[in-house]
């Protein structure tokens, strides 16, 4: 992670061409390499993208997603068979491709491997990218099942690297911790204790101040 994230030229379904460079918007972004013709795990990843970003309602305002098909041969109209399958729709959720030397660039810089078989159809990793708004590596969520919980904690990693988190969001990211073994989030137990130990302390103090002002009021009556 903290790796630079390649900028090459990609097209979409229309034939637009961009530097990734110019699709990012001071927003992390969520990318998620697939390859369009991909008989399983693509869809299955794709399909649960899409129900976690619905739960998440983060698209468009705190990052935004880039489906990226590793398949060079792709053209627009694969792009937009894709597209028009998972009714992927708006700005903020793109679709794209590449050529064969700029797609082997992005993967490498993403620590992606592929290994095409004999049938055409590809091995690969399940795996999103979270980028932050410069164009660094910022977290991998592996797995075809992402969830919401993951997107929006990756999402707040990526975040700090633009603009200071409110104290909410700093709260909340505190709250959970990025667990190695499961690649998931989880609750950072540690970090509740030390709050609830902090807030019982604080209270047991005020309690005592409190206490000691009153009597000394009764005392002077």
């Amino acid at each position: 992670m903290g790796k630079q994230l390649a900028d090459i030229e990609v097209f979409d379904s229309k034939n637009n061409r961009n530097k990734l460079s110019e699709l990012i918007k001071d927003r992390p972004i969520i990318l998620s390499p697939i390859y369009t013709k991909c008989p399983s795990s693509c869809s299955i990843i794709t399909a649960n993208l899409k129900e976690a970003i619905k739960k998440s309602k983060g698209m468009g305002k705190e990052y935004e997603v880039l489906t990226f098909s590793f398949d060079y041969y792709d053209t627009p109209k694969d792009l937009k068979t894709f597209t028009k399958r998972w009714d992927i729709t708006g700005e903020s959720w793109k679709v794209v491709a590449s050529d064969k030397e700029s797609t082997s660039q992005l993967l490498s810089s993403i620590d992606f491997e592929i290994i095409k078989e004999k049938s055409g159809d590809y091995l690969h990793p399940n795996v999103l990218v979270v980028i932050t708004p410069k164009m660094k590596i910022s977290r991998f969520v592996y797995g075809v099942f992402p969830s919401a919980r993951d997107i929006d904690m990756a999402v707040l990693e990526a975040k700090k690297e633009k603009t200071s988190l409110s104290f909410y969001e700093g709260f909340l990211l505190n709250c959970f911790k990025f667990d190695a073994t499961s690649k998931k989030y989880i609750i950072d137990w540690a970090f509740i204790i030390q709050i609830c130990v902090g807030i019982f302390f604080i209270s047991g103090l005020l309690f005592f101040v409190i206490r000691d002002l009153f009597f000394k009021d009764l005392r002077t009556l």
